[in-house]
């Protein structure tokens, strides 16, 4: 036997449904960590003595109050690391959202590509995200989602998440130092809790399919260790 005919072939299958879900909880414990962090940030200067009157006296307003070399440098530094920390923390909740939102494209998709066949499948492709979610269990006669419940209710208002995020107008928004930071954008949905339903509403769409399906759910909905890459090796 020669040594090419020793060789192994190699090969991988990537589920990108669960690829993209791994990104999502990835995402929001990333922002967990960012929260607490910019609270430890605010709860260090919330100890500096007068620190309600930094920016008045920074801009020379007649204050009969001063403040240290010190004290100045370590207000800026910290300002500085819990901005980074609500700039980061703001990013990684809308990728959840947009993580959450290509999961349930992605598995729609595999699952559509399974079931349907030659036009019928020519036209699904077509389909909006919502109207492939809620018309394939009809298409297969395996059951329907409620649209007034969830988890479809939910599903919907993701969608409706995900596109006040990508088409959201720059504006200033008031607030300042004593402010909730999960109040500040939560009309876009960047907060804790929607950040935490998305994920949950995915969860429950899979689920709900594949109940429908007769089928088990898939293990990375339940948090199975991450295996969205697999790879194979042959002779």
């Amino acid at each position: 036997m020669t040594l090419s005919e020793k060789k192994t072939k190699t090969y991988s299958t990537l589920s990108i449904d669960s690829m993209f879900f791994y990104s999502a909880k990835s995402s929001y414990q990333i922002s967990k960590d960012n929260l607490l962090n910019l609270k430890d940030k605010d709860a260090q200067l919330n100890k500096i003595e007068h620190i309600d009157y930094y920016d008045a006296w920074n801009w020379g307003d007649d204050i009969d109050i001063d403040f240290s070399n010190e004290t100045i440098n370590f207000i800026e530094s910290t300002r500085n690391q819990k901005n980074e920390c609500f700039r980061n923390h703001l990013q990684s909740i809308a990728s959840v959202h947009v993580f959450s939102i290509a999961s349930l494209e992605a598995h729609i998709n595999r699952i559509g590509s399974e079931q349907l066949k030659g036009k019928m499948f020519n036209v699904f492709e077509r389909m909006s995200l919502e109207g492939k979610w809620l018309l394939l269990p009809k298409i297969l006669q395996i059951g329907s989602f409620d649209v007034g419940n969830s988890p479809f209710q939910n599903f919907s208002k993701l969608i409706k998440t995900r596109n006040s995020l990508i088409h959201y107008k720059n504006k200033k928004i008031s607030h300042n130092h004593t402010s909730d930071i999960n109040e500040i954008y939560k009309s876009l949905g960047l907060d804790l809790v929607s950040a935490k339903i998305s994920i949950e509403t995915v969860e429950n769409m899979v689920a709900s399919l594949s109940s429908m399906l007769k089928q088990e759910k898939p293990a990375w909905i339940d948090g199975a260790p991450s295996n969205y890459l697999n790879i194979i090796y042959e002779r």
